[in-house]
């Protein structure tokens, strides 16, 4: 059974065209990038720098971020020893335990991290929920990732801006991806390759969430795990007689 039509196939061929896929070994060096930008920050008055994962308490999934704050806090430390810089760099593996290790902390730099930032919600999730509960008034905060969708990172800037204009919260990304259709500079009808698009992921049953990617992100991206931003026929496990589509990227986590 021809699971994709003739103009189908040529779409994905050109969507495949400009994907991107970053494995472990792509992310030290992606990672070398947010290590300038946080050597670059002022820290003549930062006390410590504490990295966290960019993931909410009430996760019920263990994320990519939590795996990279001690190896970025392992490169943040090695950076300023080779300038001879002494700086306390604490990696702690979830947001709950900043009260336990660091409640009196004064003119810390609270970094948080994750390998990707696709629509945003995750970003400002735990922001609301660290505000909430974890807040010190001498906190300085950056949002960092390697990889973003670039309407999340609009998104999350206007949303600091209109809620939290009085912190310091800085956000900074190694790469940044545009919509894979919408945004495309080699896909001339635009409107007619979403089109196709959704016919696909309508005969595939996607979910009406999921459509184009969470978020209608249109992502192209696969990190060591595929996020639900990037376009469904990537990742989704088809129901009913497509089943056998053979996803390159399947995600391990739920959909």
């Amino acid at each position: 059974m021809k699971l994709l039509r003739e103009e189908e196939q040529h779409l994905l061929l050109n969507l495949t065209g400009e994907f991107l896929r970053c494995r472990w070994a792509q992310y030290e060096a992606l990672m070398e990038d947010l290590v300038l930008f946080i050597q670059s920050r002022n820290l003549s008055a930062c006390s410590e720098i504490i990295i966290l994962p960019l993931v909410s308490s009430t996760a019920h999934y263990s994320k990519s971020g939590t795996s990279m704050t001690y190896p970025l806090a392992n490169l943040v430390s090695q950076g300023f020893q080779g300038r001879g810089v002494h700086m306390s760099v604490r990696p702690l593996p979830k947001l709950s335990e900043l009260d336990k290790v660091a409640r009196s902390r004064r003119n810390a730099l609270l970094v948080f991290i994750d390998d990707f930032i696709g629509s945003g919600e995750t970003a400002l999730k735990v922001v609301d929920e660290f505000m909430s509960n974890h807040y010190v008034e001498s906190d300085r905060l950056a949002i960092c990732a390697l990889v973003a969708q670039e309407q999340g990172l609009r998104w999350i800037r206007k949303w600091l801006c209109c809620l939290y204009p009085s912190i310091d919260c800085a956000v900074h990304v190694t790469r940044i991806r545009r919509r894979g259709i919408s945004d495309s500079q080699t896909i001339y009808d635009r409107k007619g390759a979403l089109s196709l698009m959704d016919a696909i992921e309508e005969r595939f049953k996607v979910d009406s969430d999921r459509r184009r990617g969470y978020g209608r992100c249109e992502g192209l991206v696969t990190m060591l795990d595929t996020p639900n931003n990037t376009f469904p026929v990537y990742w989704w496990r088809p129901r009913g007689k497509e089943r056998e589509w053979p996803a390159p990227f399947p995600r391990r986590r739920p959909r």
